[in-house]
This record gives structure tokens, sequence and C-alpha cells, in this order.
């Protein structure tokens, strides 16, 4: 590895620095910016609201969400599915059960969901639920029983992706001060 004082740089040497540090912060930029348009696109686009794992122990156990409607959207449209999957098989395969949250605009219903109400799904296992609906009808998903959401305690009206812009960034930076250190 070669050492480069910079304070040392004269001419060309300093002109050749200066534009290397440019075009890498620039491009730094750019990704950054493309990732961040394109990961509110995607969040804007996605149906999926909430989704968190859950674990069936014993039917005194329910699982409680909480599905917030906006307030500008017609009665009609105030609906959030909740679909069941096996843990294991959630990528590739089919619901379990399924259910539906209808309410009206501007509402806000806490739903309990008793395992008993759910043939299909069994004592011991753990499952997927994934609650969907449209984006403008759904406000916020919460989980009131207690548990876990994506890793981390709250609702699931965030950027969805939020965090691979965030990665990418810290790449961008890194890699700007890699360049500034040659």
């Amino acid at each position: 590895m070669k050492y480069v004082d910079n304070t040392q740089l004269v001419g060309s040497d300093w002109k050749r620095l200066a534009t290397r540090l440019t075009i890498g912060a620039l491009a730094g930029i750019l990704l950054v910016g493309v990732m961040a348009v394109a990961m509110v696109g995607l969040g804007a686009a996605a149906e999926e609201q909430f989704t968190d794992n859950v674990s069936v122990e014993s039917s005194d156990d329910p699982l409680e969400l909480e599905v917030a409607f906006n307030d500008s959207i017609d009665d009609a449209d105030a609906t959030a599915d909740v679909h069941f999957y096996d843990a294991d098989e959630y990528d590739d395969g089919d619901p379990i059960e399924e259910d539906s949250i209808n309410a009206n605009a501007g509402q806000t219903l806490a739903t309990t969901f008793d395992w008993s109400d759910y043939d299909d799904l069994e004592h011991g296992e753990d499952y997927t639920v994934v609650v969907d609906g449209d984006d403008d009808a759904i406000e916020s998903v919460a989980r009131l029983d207690g548990g876990l959401i994506g890793g981390g305690v709250g609702g699931a009206d965030s950027v969805p992706g939020f965090g691979v812009v965030v990665a990418i960034a810290a790449l961008a930076t890194a890699g700007i001060l890699a360049a500034r250190s040659n």
C-alpha cells in the first residue's frame, strides 16, 4: 500500500486526487438518491402492511391486531385481509387460514384472533401472519398482544426496505472514505 501525504501534493497530482474524490462523492450521492427514490416508490406500491411470526402456544393466548383506516377513503375500501401461513413455507406456500377486518373510514379497530376459531392452526406451531390491503385505505397496523414486530416493537407504517437504503448509504460513505485515503 502506498501512503499519500495530501499536504505534499502539488500541480497535477492534486488535480487527479481532487477529480477522483469528486467523482467518487458524486457517484455515491447519485447511488443513494436513486435507491431512496426506488425504495419510496416500492413502499407506495406494496400492499403488504404487516408481517410477523407468531407461535400458537395455547387457545388462551390470542393474537391481537390494531388496524387504523384513513379518513379519506370510501367505506367499501376499508378492508384489511389477514393471512396465516406456515412459517417455514411463507415465501412459496399458500395461506393455511384467512380472515378479514372490515371497518368504516377513519376507524381504528382492535381485533382479537382466537386460535380455536381456526381449525387448521395447530398448537405448538409457528405461523407467519400477513395483513394486507389498499395502501390508501390502511394507515397503520400494530400488534397489541406484546409481540415483536419485524424484530422491534412498533407499527408497520414505515417505508419497506428503508434498511437497504441505509446499508447502501453506509457502503457509499465507506467507498468515498476509501477513495479519499488512496
